[in-house]
């Protein structure tokens, strides 16, 4: 159904204006500052020009100057109030370009802002280009200025004085600050108030936009009427290879780049160049990591003939469904299709085949996924299947190569868009196509403010432009099986067959109290015996294994074997854990570091012990038991330590330079390799019982994902799950990979203690250094939410208790978790309610709407 403007009951508002001519006009602006929904009003100059909704502007506000954006035009002013002081509109100072949005990403904001209850303008900044200008505080010597008067003005604001005056009468209050160093930032203030009160210098902000970068490219020459015919006789082997390299990518590389892929030298090339075969080229440089790939040598063949697999009758089944959705977009509701199939089902070749023919169209596809990690490897799969300009996008590009490929997209010149979760944010104006893989990851969702979740984005965005959304998973949620149902949201579209895998692997269940181990005198008990052989009789087939072990670190527990200390964050209450790489002990909460004790601090006794194993502590055994075995570890601290030397162990693993992979939870994520012919759980209890309703959940698809890792080819596989609790639904479920079943089950678990999908949640968080102002603080918010009128049915709200993390950061936690009706947006005075109800100093309070996890 339409929905109400969200400023206004207008309609129309704020997306139309009327003609604005060469006067003066009122606009209402949201300044990017957390003041919730609260727009100001300000007045347009004529020399401004027209303005819309979307455009930036700089506006003064509270003695600064600001960015906003503008919401609504040719607003009436109120009629003063002669019993009170008339209030001045303040004039915009200007209009801020390339930083503006358009319609369809404020309507988006609009939407978002309207379901989540957040801060305006955070959502807002979420659909700012990266490269839009940036505003830099100067001081500038007054045109106006005397001469004279400067004898009163002290040492330190002549010195500033000086300076604009060598400098050529400006700068930035950063060179001020370096200039003025060690002076603190507050005598800095003082000093720039002083040389703006004497009249002899002004404070201004200044907008700076980024210059796009050039570079000279190199391609084959064309002919010139009337010149002497190049000579292209007696070109050596190498000179060769770059001429064919540069024929068949036209002025797509540098120089240094063509020599680097041809193994020629820079004189070369030049030569080349001299003689006319080649030639240079000036034009808009685009950084790009594709471009980083490239000058390795990856991705420059010309693609293979079109040589697609067949579909599998399933898989046929599926596209029927969704190519005349994308053939018809545009006409009727966009549709959404969950494409719901066990691992190694094919779900990546309907990606294929929908985006081929969405693309054919002339349209836009956008691809999420949920680890940086899956990008490279669907990215070369997708390079070598569809030869369109490729985008890539998430947080850890370099800020020039995301402000490049946000441009590329948004001016049309990427046709295909493959990302992280940013990347729902990115323009596409001729979106035709949205994809989310391994929809049920909790990637997708912010865990911080505002908290978005991408998977919302991409519903409102394809709504938004009629555009059909495909999201598909081996192992969906709770809540998208239900969607999934008739009638619902998604039409549920089941792969059932597997073109690659010849059966499923055989799975065994190790009961880790009852199994022998090899490793007891290490202090561990999870690599069993049973474990270690199946290990070696891989070993001995040339082929591959994965381990799973969800816990990152050497030991996590560092404790003393006579008094029973225990290592703890002070700041977090919970154990160190001790690293072996950084040799320090690491908190996993707040991330503080500290070098291990030698002794014991509480008795003296020594040696501490080092209890518990992590992946390193595994690695590190494994290359003792299987000395001639590669062995490589990938965690969030390999990818922290060096983000490409993590992505070359993916690589090395394809290409059998690693015989066994110890990893967390992102390998089992989208890993498709041959030779991987066993995959193991070391311990599937870590995560099983903590006190969050989808820690089954959560196990049951780490499971499952798990063991479609093993034997997606020609090799038969092989899976293993180490596990104290051998009776649990979710191991048992994975292991028969019955999705439905479990499915049922935690449906009615669901329903019985009233979770989502029967509602939704709002978690309210709040923490203090103290924890008695902490609780008296969460007792008044619920205290006050409990006597509110909400619209019917009534909400349901629980006391206020400690948080499963207690202590975070040095603040005590305390949490509510508020149920709405699932389909009822934030109250829209939730925030207000909320903040109001607690005034209490060095309190923060959070309120985040569906949380992924309680913890």
């Amino acid at each position: 159904p339409p929905r109400p403007a969200l400023w206004s009951g207008t309609p129309g508002i704020p997306f139309s204006h009327p003609p604005q001519g060469g006067r003066s006009f009122n606009c209402r602006v949201v300044v990017q500052a957390p003041l919730g929904r609260k727009l100001f009003l300000y007045e347009c100059p004529p020399e401004i020009g027209r303005l819309k909704p979307g455009d930036a502007v700089l506006v003064p506000f509270g003695g600064r100057d600001l960015l906003g954006w503008v919401i609504e035009t040719n607003v009436e002013a109120e009629e003063p109030d002669p019993a009170k002081k008339p209030i001045r509109i303040k004039p915009i100072i200007e209009r801020v370009e390339g930083a503006g949005l358009g319609p369809v990403e404020m309507e988006l904001c609009e939407r978002l802002h309207a379901w989540y209850g957040t801060n305006f303008p955070d959502i807002l900044g979420l659909f700012v280009p990266p490269a839009a200008p940036k505003l830099t505080r100067r001081i500038e010597r007054a045109a106006d200025a005397p001469h004279a008067g400067q004898d009163g003005l002290s040492r330190e604001a002549q010195t500033v004085l000086a300076e604009l005056e060598s400098s050529g009468g400006g700068l930035d209050v950063r060179d001020v600050t370096r200039l003025l160093n060690p002076m603190s930032p507050r005598g800095v203030k003082f000093v720039l108030t002083e040389l703006t009160a004497s009249g002899l210098c002004r404070l201004r902000t200044r907008v700076v936009a980024p210059r796009p970068a050039r570079k000279k490219f190199v391609g084959p020459s064309e002919p010139v009427p009337d010149a002497p015919p190049a000579k292209s006789e007696a070109l050596t082997d190498v000179q060769k290879k770059v001429m064919d390299i540069a024929r068949r990518h036209p002025f797509r590389f540098g120089a240094a780049e063509l020599a680097d892929l041809s193994k020629a030298t820079p004189a070369e090339i030049r030569a080349l160049v001299a003689s006319r075969l080649l030639a240079e080229r000036a034009a808009r440089h685009w950084r790009t990591p594709m471009e980083r790939s490239e000058s390795k040598g990856d991705g420059i063949e010309s693609p293979a003939p079109d040589a697609r697999k067949q579909a599998t009758p399933s898989q046929a089944r599926a596209l029927a469904e969704i190519l005349p959705a994308i053939e018809s977009a545009g006409q009727g509701g966009p549709p959404r299709f969950l494409l719901f199939g066990p691992t190694a089902s094919g779900k990546t070749f309907v990606y294929e085949e929908a985006a081929r023919a969405c693309l054919a169209r002339g349209r836009q596809v956008l691809l999420l996924v949920p680890e940086i990690a899956l990008t490279k490897p669907l990215i070369q799969r997708i390079v070598e299947s569809i030869p369109e300009p490729v985008a890539v996008m998430h947080s850890r590009l370099r800020p020039a190569e995301r402000r490049d490929e946000w441009q590329r997209c948004a001016r049309g010149d990427a046709r295909l868009l493959v990302g992280a979760r940013s990347a729902a944010f990115v323009p596409l104006p001729d979106l035709g196509l949205a994809i989310i893989d391994e929809c049920h990851d909790a990637g997708y969702k912010e865990s911080q403010s505002p908290y978005l979740d991408a998977r919302r984005v991409l519903e409102e965005k394809c709504d938004l432009m009629n555009a059909p959304l495909i999201i598909g998973s081996a192992t969906p949620t709770v809540e998208q099986l239900y969607l999934a149902a008739p009638n619902r949201a998604y039409r549920r579209l089941d792969l059932t067959d597997f073109p690659t895998r010849p059966a499923r692997p055989d799975v065994r269940v190790i009961d880790i109290r009852r199994a022998s181990s090899r490793t007891k005198a290490e202090g561990q008990a999870l690599l069993t015996a049973d474990l270690l052989a199946l290990i070696q009789q891989t070993l001995d087939r040339k082929e591959a294994a994965v381990l799973l072990l969800n816990r990152r670190g050497f030991a996590p527990q560092v404790s003393c074997p006579n008094c029973g200390y225990a290592a703890r964050c002070e700041a977090c209450l919970l154990g160190l854990t001790y690293h072996l790489q950084d040799r320090n002990l690491i908190c996993h909460g707040c991330g503080a570091s500290q070098p291990p004790p030698s002794r014991c601090p509480v008795c003296s006794y020594t040696p501490l012990g080092y209890m518990g194993v992590g992946t390193e502590r595994v690695a590190g055994m494994l290359t003792r038991l299987f000395p001639a075995a590669r062995i490589g570890r990938l965690d969030q601290d390999a990818f922290r330590k060096n983000r490409q030397a993590a992505f070359d162990i993916l690589d090395d693993l394809k290409l059998g330079r690693i015989d066994i992979l110890v990893g967390t939870q992102m390998i089992a994520k989208g890993l498709d390799v041959p030779r991987v012919t066993l995959a193991a759980v070391i311990c599937a209890d870590i995560g099983l019982n903590l006190p969050d309703f989808r820690s089954a959940e959560r196990t049951f698809q780490l499971l499952s994902q798990l063991i479609g890792r093993s034997g997606r080819h020609d090799r038969p596989g092989l899976a293993a799950i180490q596990t104290f609790q051998t009776g649990s639904r979710a191991v048992l479920r994975s292991v028969t990979e019955d999705t439905a079943g479990f499915y049922e089950e935690e449906l009615e678990f669901r329903r019985a203690g009233h979770w989502p999908p029967f509602c939704r949640l709002i978690k309210i968080l709040v923490q203090s250094p103290g924890a008695p102002n902490a609780l008296s603080a969460a007792r008044e918010i619920h205290a006050s939410l409990s006597t509110s009128q909400y619209p019917a049915p009534p909400l349901s709200l629980s006391p206020p208790l400690p948080a499963p993390r207690p202590k975070l950061n040095g603040e005590y936690r305390f949490q509510m978790i508020l149920r709405l009706p699932p389909d009822q947006p934030v109250p829209s005075n939730l925030d207000s309610e909320v903040r109001g109800a607690a005034r209490h100093a060095k309190v923060k309070i959070s309120i985040e709407p569906d949380p992924i996890t309680l913890l």
